[in-house]
């Protein structure tokens, strides 16, 4: 378990429900018979094909599950997440999906130098990079050519909000901001807090708030941390995610995030 899960479990045994842990790399999931005992089941895998078979064998038995199956299958896809996000409306950076070396390329003449190329899955910034000119993209993506993993060729091609290096999680719980803060990275473009970025705690205008509530539940996902940047023309949103991490975020601004989970699923289980 992460330090996320420790305190999550922690919370729960202090709230005094029944809480169980369930781990299908321990145990196996008894597929043809209904879990018992279960009111609300907490998904919280860090694997987003573990996470989704977990949501999916839940949900089918009627066991609620946050996130949801749906949500968890949205939020786990940068490439799904920005397309509904601007069908709801919702501004995100300008953004492509492109499969193999021409498809990105067109896509980043027309979006123009510098682009950000990521992975559709995947999190912490890893195999993200920024590519100045086609010379560099061309040769970032042909070593992902090389890759054996058919997902790792499928790419999200954005344009580079600049100057990069600065943006904001906001942690929302049931349509509700509970905690921000503001990651400033200290030698790079990306400003993971799992990269070594600097951490503050961010008082955020309300229509950024706003924005992150309404990111939220565009995908579904009743508890969310929300990525945003501050471009020229006001905040967008970068990624939603559906296990969010909140170890940095809670050391920046003392929020119990871990109880206020707990207090939440609660109340979600007693509907």
């Amino acid at each position: 378990m992460r330090w996320e899960e420790k305190a999550l479990y922690k919370a729960f045994l202090e709230s005094g429900v029944r809480v169980e842990l369930v781990n299908p790399g321990r145990s196996p999931l008894q597929l043809t018979e209904p879990p018992s005992g279960y009111s609300v089941a907490l998904v919280r895998a860090m694997s987003r094909l573990v996470a989704l078979a977990a949501a999916g064998f839940f949900e089918a038995w009627g066991v609620e599950t946050v996130n949801s199956y749906r949500a968890l299958a949205i939020t786990g896809d940068k490439a799904l997440s920005l397309a509904f996000l601007a069908v709801n409306g919702l501004p995100v950076p300008r953004s492509y999906l492109a499969l193999g070396l021409e498809s990105t390329l067109a896509a980043s003449n027309d979006l123009g130098y510098p682009v950000v190329v990521k992975p559709c899955c995947g999190g912490w910034g890893l195999n993200s990079f920024k590519s100045p000119d086609p010379d560099t993209l061309a040769q970032m993506v042909e070593l992902k050519e090389f890759s054996r993993c058919p997902p790792s060729r499928l790419h999200v091609v954005q344009e580079f909000i600049g100057p990069g290096g600065r943006d904001y999680r906001v942690f929302v719980i049931g349509g509700e901001t509970v905690a921000s803060m503001e990651r400033i990275a200290r030698s790079d473009w990306r400003a993971n807090a799992a990269r070594g970025a600097s951490v503050r705690p961010a008082k955020l205008p309300p229509e950024a708030e706003d924005l992150a509530i309404k990111a939220s539940e565009a995908l579904g996902a009743e508890i969310a941390g929300v990525d945003l940047i501050r471009g020229e023309n006001g905040f967008k949103v970068l990624e939603v995610n559906g296990v969010p991490e909140f170890k940095a975020l809670r050391h920046a601004t003392g929020t119990p995030i871990e109880k206020l989970i707990v207090s939440y699923l609660i109340g979600r289980a007693k509907r």
